[in-house]
């Protein structure tokens, strides 16, 4: 709130009918740094003045640490009520509901209106729900039973076969399972199509490519030269027909045509050789044959593939009512028999709706299809029709909507704010976080990025007051070339050198009614992906910048954890090549690329326990294979943890970790894998398996934070996900250059007519795949932009931004830091930032208005010198 509480704020009208109209239902934008949860928590308060007891109350937000935060802020504001109002009987009564009240996260929500008639939900009485590795361990084991049973099926056999032809593994399909156990993916209205008579698209399409290429082997006859390349093609492709013609059951023709090759012939062969026919005439029929079978692979593919996802989603379902039957939810349990219940069961629905009376949304731009589901069935009239007056309050920001991994869709959220007419909107733009100087250029800047979303220059208006120092820095700019590492520890070398910079110039921070200067612990590094960790976390090593990785998101894809789930993959996967090398080129190993080369050269293969080729017994790699085979002997008959402690001993992980400056964080960050790895085996899991979870954690865009010990003074990395709620007062955003890349192996996405659309590999996907796929480039280009504002709006005192990036060839491959560089060419109020030496320091270009071109030529001038 602002200092001067007499000081009356832009947005006063609009924070007063949140507390004031309580009959009606509102949706309020509030944009970053506005005050959302103390507009909630005001909200429940004046609900509770009103009369209403708070167990009749549910506040739901959508993390743990945010439901834990609001239930203390509401406990506060109550304590603080109840004393200025000691003889009301109705604080009192909401204190002692306090603890039994619904202010949780929407999973939470949903287990309490389960529990609270579980036979009528169809659970039985006693019920608990599955943690993270319980749930992993619950699908693995239901995923094994799956393939047995596909496999005892013979008619699920030949699917089975038809796939693995096709280039689907085990793996793959395990993952696609694990995309099915999304509980929005197998709703009623799924789009779950019927893949129709394999065996007839499989004969159907060896009859396409059998056609296409009957006319080819004549072509041979016209042609005068044996050595002719072109003929070469003639006659493999006429040898091909006669295979494809031997193929007598329809899983012979389907690997038939999957074997097949029909390459490119472009300007292949001599006009002269060819006489009686045009060679354009050859090379044409060949393209007709390449287009063929490419056509009917498609159609296998498509086939196949929607064939395996029925089959998955029904083990999927199969296997939920199971769980369920034994008293076991996970998660997504949760959402889907809370909205299945709501929806089919009047009286269930009626009982919910009288219970809680009201129910206040936090951050509803995280809302996904089935949440608005649920909200609108409890907030509904009973008559039917619209929504019930003043039963749902909703509080979110559109341009803060990043959780699509999470299947949140900010579409939803602009259908139910139009849905329910201007009326019922409100905005708050009062921004209590960051000085003017950021939030000036943060609104002129994504006013322009954001444009189906405008920001506008008066968006967000500033309450703190502004300060002489300049709040916003631009690092680097456009490289001329060089791969991603380099971009990536240019960058770096920027950033740790602007960190030391704010640290050793003592850059004033605000703090109460004054400042101080600035310390390692109030600046945070936020980035946008996780592939570069490793180079940041090395450039900042060596500039010797303290730091910690504040995200449970940042600590598998850390290097040390890296380099232990490297060797986990070697001893699991004995005879994978990559796996290996990746081990043996690891910090457990150390093996350098010229002993792996002389090893490969000398003939030597990279497989756990294959034998030393003549010469190399005592070379470094024989000796690392040799570990590796004593370790895979050490797995079977171990616990999990017990087998994980005993490789970070053998390979001296926690000594290897020991030369870091920061080597304590390291070995928290061991421990922790060493934890989980105890908790996997408590559970009955084997060493492969939690080799599959811990994969899976790398890939996992966790939100949790990690607590930092309070006397450690160091910069905080975390995701920007991780970072959203909180704010720092010094902020470096990074990995802006880095271009988006779509979701890789196994897919599942909605395509335009809400058919589930899979993909498996490159080339192996459903036939409405690539369209799916391009509209959800579009929304991850878009969702973007949206996270680089939410870095942006994390900056308290500072923001800067680390924008070395390489130019794209057009404007639409641009990545985010050279959008950002472009869109801030004739902006006000931000500077550059060379790093120290660049530039003498007294000769620093100035940053504003009428020199911001010049200031930032002289930058670039500066990098390139």
């Amino acid at each position: 709130m602002p200092a001067d509480d007499d000081r009356l704020l832009p947005d006063d009208s609009a924070r007063r009918r949140i507390t004031a109209d309580l009959d009606a239902t509102l949706f309020v934008e509030a944009g970053a740094g506005t005050g959302k949860t103390t507009t909630l928590v005001a909200r429940v308060v004046a609900h509770v003045r009103a009369g209403v007891p708070l167990a009749r109350v549910a506040a739901i937000t959508f993390t743990e640490a945010a439901a834990a935060e609001l239930r203390e802020r509401i406990r506060g504001e109550l304590v603080t009520a109840a004393a200025g109002a000691p003889g009301e009987p109705l604080w009192r009564r909401a204190l002692g509901e306090l603890d039994e009240a619904a202010i949780t996260t929407f999973h939470g929500f949903c287990q309490k209106i389960l529990l609270e008639d579980p036979l009528r939900a169809g659970l039985p009485l006693r019920v608990r729900v599955l943690d993270e590795i319980e749930a992993e361990l619950e699908f693995q084991d239901r995923f094994s039973a799956f393939l047995d049973a596909l496999l005892e099926e013979p008619a699920a056999h030949s699917l089975l076969a038809a796939a693995f032809a096709l280039g689907v593994t085990t793996e793959h399909l395990r993952d696609l399972a694990w995309r099915l156990e999304d509980p929005g993916a197998l709703e009623p209205g799924a789009g779950l199509e019927d893949p129709g008579d394999l065996a007839a698209t499989a004969n159907d399409a060896w009859r396409s490519v059998c056609d296409a290429l009957a006319g080819l082997p004549a072509f041979a006859a016209h042609c005068r030269d044996e050595n002719d390349r072109l003929l070469w093609r003639v006659r493999e492709l006429g040898a091909g027909l006669a295979r494809l013609e031997t193929r007598g059951t329809w899983l012979e023709r389907l690997r038939a045509v999957a074997r097949l090759t029909v390459p490119k012939v472009g300007a292949t062969g001599r006009k002269a050789n060819w006489t009686g026919c045009d060679i354009a005439e050859v090379r044409d029929a060949i393209e007709v044959a390449r287009a063929a079978r490419d056509g009917a692979l498609g159609r296998l593919h498509d086939a196949v593939l929607r064939a395996l996802v029925a089959r998955l989603a029904a083990a999927s379902r199969t296997g939920a009512n199971e769980r369920v039957a034994r008293g076991e939810l996970c998660f997504a349990d949760l959402l889907a028999r809370c909205g299945a219940l709501l929806r089919d069961d009047a009286d269930a629905r009626r009982a919910v709706r009288e219970r809680y009376r009201h129910v206040l949304v936090d951050e509803f731009q995280d809302t996904d299809e089935l949440q608005l589901e649920i909200l609108r069935l409890i907030g509904q009239a009973e008559a039917g029709g619209g929504l019930e007056a003043g039963r749902l309050f909703f509080v979110g920001d559109p341009k803060q909507a990043i959780y699509r991994f999470r299947g949140a869709d900010v579409r939803l959220y602009t259908t139910a704010r139009d849905a329910l007419g201007p009326d019922a909107s409100t905005k708050l733009v009062a921004n209590f976080r960051s000085r003017p100087g950021v939030l000036s250029y943060v609104n002129a800047l994504f006013g322009r990025l954001l444009a189906d979303n405008p920001v506008g220059p008066g968006e967000l208006i500033a309450v703190r007051p502004a300060h002489e120092w300049p709040a916003v820095h631009l690092l680097g700019g456009p490289l001329e070339a060089g791969r991603a590492t380099e971009r990536r520890r240019e960058e770096t070398a920027l950033v740790a050198d602007a960190l030391a910079r704010v640290v050793e110039e003592g850059w004033p921070i605000g703090d109460g009614d004054g400042t101080r200067p600035a310390r390692y612990g109030d600046c945070a590094v936020l980035v946008t992906r996780r592939t570069g960790l490793a180079e940041l976390e090395a450039g900042l090593e060596a500039a010797g910048v303290p730091y910690r990785l504040a995200a449970s998101a940042l600590v598998y894809a850390s290097a040390e954890v890296h380099d232990l789930l490297s060797c986990l993959r070697a001893l699991v996967r004995p005879g994978d090549e990559r796996a290996v090398v990746s081990a043996l080129r690891s910090a457990a190993f150390g093996c350098d690329d010229t002993a792996l080369l002389e090893w490969r050269l000398g003939g030597g293969r990279f497989e756990v326990g294959a034998p030393a080729p003549a010469g190399l017994g005592g070379q470094q790699v024989a000796r690392a294979l040799g570990d590796l085979e004593r370790l895979a002997e050490l797995r079977y008959g171990r616990r999990v943890g017990d087998f994980v402690a005993a490789l970070v001993e053998d390979r001296a992980l926690n000594a290897v970790a020991a030369g870091l400056a920061r080597h304590r964080d390291a070995w928290r960050r061991l421990a922790s894998v060493q934890a989980d790895a105890d908790a996997f085996g408590e559970h009955g899991g084997d060493v492969a398996g939690f080799l599959q979870w811990a994969e899976r954690q790398v890939r996992h865009r966790s939100t949790e934070r990690l607590p930092a010990e309070p006397d450690d003074d160091a910069v905080q990395v975390l995701t920007v996900h991780a970072a959203k709620g909180l704010e720092f007062p010094v902020v470096v955003v990074a990995e802006l250059g880095s271009h988006p890349r779509g979701p890789s192996g196994p897919t599942l996405l909605r395509g335009a007519a809400g058919t589930l659309e899979a993909r498996i590999v490159a080339g192996l996907s459903t036939a409405g795949f690539a369209e799916a796929a391009e509209d959800d480039r579009a929304a991850g280009r878009a969702e973007l932009l949206r996270l680089a504002y939410v870095a942006a709006t994390r900056a308290r005192d500072y923001l800067l931004l680390a924008l070395v990036h390489r130019a794209a060839a057009s404007p639409e491959g641009a990545c985010l830091a050279e959008q950002i560089h472009e869109a801030s060419r004739d902006l006000p109020g931000w500077r550059p930032l060379p790093r120290r030496g660049a530039v003498a320091r007294g000769a620093r270009p100035e940053g504003g208005a009428g020199d911001a071109l010049e200031a930032e030529r002289a930058f670039d001038q500066a990098l390139a010198a």
